[in-house]
């Protein structure tokens, strides 16, 4: 561990390694910045978080101290599914680091997301003799390569409904999400 903060411990069981190394990046980077707080309203409090020695970038968190939510002007959280380094520099601040609030835990990200679905029921059913078993995510990323296929192979104003997806259907329960690859 990089830190002696209880969120890393935490997160290192809960996130992928990969998207872990990310997380503790950001929570090492954040005691390097510098945190005021420029205004309250009623339960929310605006702080200003800058680089130590340095006057700008400037980046805005919004802290609803009621929730422990926080919004940075940076929008990585948004953007990536890991909280800023601003945002853990407010949290290191008001010594919020001992556990993680579960609303910045995204399952997309979290070990479980490997071995459990994201988003389980779905099934695309291809005609090239495939039934490939997908996540909502796998699930578009195929319908967009297909449909890729399909305009380099008939042109963009072609219609033919029976290439690429021929159906799309809930799968049934006791099947697991993945790609499967099995033959119709």
């Amino acid at each position: 561990m990089k830190t002696c903060y209880g969120i890393e411990v935490e997160e290192a069981t809960i996130y992928t390694r990969k998207i872990f190394l990310k997380f503790q990046e950001e929570l090492f980077l954040s005691q390097k910045y510098r945190v005021w707080k420029s205004n309250v309203e009623e339960t929310k409090k605006i702080y200003n978080v800058v680089l130590v020695g340095k006057e700008k970038p400037v980046y805005v968190v919004i802290l609803d101290a009621s929730q422990h939510i926080a919004t940075c002007t940076c929008h990585m959280f948004e953007f990536c599914g890991i909280i800023c380094r601003h945002i853990l520099a407010i949290f290191v601040k008001k010594s919020l680091v001992d556990s993680f609030p579960r609303q910045y835990i995204l399952d997309r990200l979290a070990c479980k997301a490997i071995h459990v679905g994201v988003w389980r029921g779905w099934r695309l059913r291809v005609l090239e003799g495939f039934i490939i078993v997908l996540g909502f995510t796998q699930l578009l990323y195929v319908l967009l390569v297909y449909g890729g296929m399909f305009c380099s192979r008939y042109g963009p104003g072609y219609r033919e409904p029976d290439y690429g997806v021929a159906a799309l259907e809930t799968e049934p329960k006791g099947t697991t999400t993945g790609l499967t690859g099995a033959r119709v």
